[in-house]
């Protein structure tokens, strides 16, 4: 299992252009602990190329259904996630759900309302 420091020293790497680095870094992130792992996964997808922002949104989505049972209250990587959804109009409609309902996972309690309302309403495609 991989340490706090070595995830958090793994971020710049998921955002990174060399693909393949990013790729691998992604895969070491997302077998973290699961609230290590989707703090630094919530940290790298604003900042990480298109072209490896779908790996990460993966593996974060991915990660989160592992921990399915589990209460993972991340207020910050939420924030950060709303962002990138309020923001970003480039996101595919997968990636966009698969956001959203990373948002609900780590958002505790009424706080996360608002965002969600306003994703029911989203005509994006």
């Amino acid at each position: 299992m991989l340490d706090a420091a070595t995830v958090h020293a793994l971020v710049p790497e998921m955002c990174g252009d060399d693909v393949g680095r990013a790729r691998l870094a992604v895969e070491l992130v997302g077998e973290a602990d699961a609230k290590l792992a989707v703090t630094a996964l919530a940290e790298a997808i604003p900042r990480a190329p298109e072209v490896t922002r779908d790996a990460i949104i993966a593996a974060l989505d991915d990660r989160l259904q592992k921990a399915a049972t589990d209460t993972i209250d991340r207020p910050e990587a939420a924030r950060r996630l709303a962002g990138v959804l309020e923001r970003d109009t480039g996101l595919g409609e997968a990636e966009r759900a698969d956001l959203v309902q990373a948002y609900a996972r780590l958002q505790p309690g009424d706080a996360a309302v608002p965002l969600l309302v306003r994703a029911l309403g989203d005509a994006s495609p």
